[in-house]
């Protein structure tokens, strides 16, 4: 079934009043820092604190979740402290959430610390300023009438976002494209009904958005699209991780097990890892000057956040050879992330960074 595409030249907004994360939230919320993947549908429950950056790192956001205060036991506490590169606090959200509802989420722009406040369960975005206001809010969702089964996420790079929704009472899932500043450029409605997870590349040019159904049997597939809406490529995975190479001419991607390369312009697909532990899943996947970097983890879960173990990174080599292969111990509750370096890859895992250098 083909990717439909049409323009929408401004999104329906009607003025109705009102994420909490880490790289992998409880009871389904999601958020992944590697490419800023935000997921509204964390459950509330709990008292916490987490940390998110925007894409570049030019501003942070700190996290605060008070949950079942003694004086507003049926109401639990979101607020995010947004500050730039230098400390300083720019501004400060805070939401009033019903105990049994989903928490928020929120991305932050590269530009002036824009940020944005997604509610899936109300089916609203707000766009926030940099001073904190909100500029706009923007509904999505064809129903107003609250729900926990939508699916609300977003991936930002420079100042646009693209944005995956689904809705059982209206599918398939659908991908938006707008500016920071709230003004809607096109419009994918996705094969599937579900949405899965969505991915916008650094340069803001190229969008994989994957989503499930299920009829008789599942079904799963992840589109590859340019900003405009345009299919460029469909692959069947319901992907995790995904990566544009330099140039843009190809891409890299992931489910839990299982990651692949797509060239855009002959159309080749070509597996480069099925991880073979049955305890460990990929978690960490991207361009480096030398190939491809994949890290995968073992993870257990204990009935609190997830456990990760041991963690085995890989240098796959553009001609299918293997540059490096570390095995590393140990356990956090954050899965890894890398970045280049020179001569080689850092590694972080929780508060722990490991220069791994490259000898081949």
């Amino acid at each position: 079934m083909p990717v439909t595409v049409r323009s929408v030249s401004e999104p329906v907004v009607r003025e109705t009043p009102k994420v909490s994360m880490s790289r992998m939230l409880r009871r389904g919320g999601v958020l992944v820092i590697g490419f800023l993947l935000c997921s509204a549908s964390s459950q509330a429950g709990d008292s916490f604190t987490r940390q998110i950056e925007s894409r570049a790192g030019f501003y942070r956001a700190d996290i605060a979740i008070e949950a079942h205060a003694e004086r507003f036991p049926e109401i639990n506490h979101w607020r995010a402290t947004v500050h730039n590169s230098s400390g300083e606090v720019l501004y400060r959200l805070e939401r009033a959430v019903p105990y049994d509802s989903p928490y928020p989420a929120l991305a932050l722009f590269d530009s002036a610390g824009e940020g944005l406040v997604l509610n899936a369960f109300d089916g609203i975005v707000e766009f926030i300023d940099g001073r904190g206001n909100v500029r706009r809010r923007w509904r999505p969702f064809a129903e107003e009438t609250p729900s926990y089964e939508r699916i609300l996420k977003c991936s930002v790079a420079r100042n646009r976002v693209a944005f995956l929704v689904s809705d059982p009472s209206s599918p398939p899932a659908r991908v938006f494209t707008m500016e920071a500043g709230g003004t809607l450029r096109s419009l994918a409605t996705l094969p599937e009904m579900q949405a899965g997870e969505i991915f916008l590349s650094v340069d803001g040019r190229l969008i994989v958005a994957g989503g499930s159904s299920v009829a008789e049997e599942v079904s799963v597939s992840s589109s590859i699209l340019a900003w405009e809406g345009v299919l460029l490529d469909t692959v069947a995975m319901d992907f995790r991780l995904a990566d544009l190479a330099p140039g843009g001419s190809r891409v890299v991607l992931s489910d839990a097990r299982r990651a692949l390369e797509v060239d855009l312009q002959s159309g080749e697909h070509r597996q480069l890892w099925l991880e073979s532990r049955p305890e460990a899943i990929i978690t960490a996947l991207q361009y480096h000057p030398r190939g491809v970097v994949l890290v995968s983890q073992t993870v257990e879960f204990r009935g609190g956040p997830a456990l990760y173990g041991t963690t085995r990174v890989l240098l796959m080599s553009p001609e299918g050879g293997t540059l490096l292969d570390r095995m590393l111990e140990g356990g956090s509750d954050q899965p890894a992330s890398v970045a280049e370096e020179a001569g080689g890859i850092r590694l972080t895992i929780g508060e722990t960074t490991t220069s791994l250098p490259i000898n081949r």
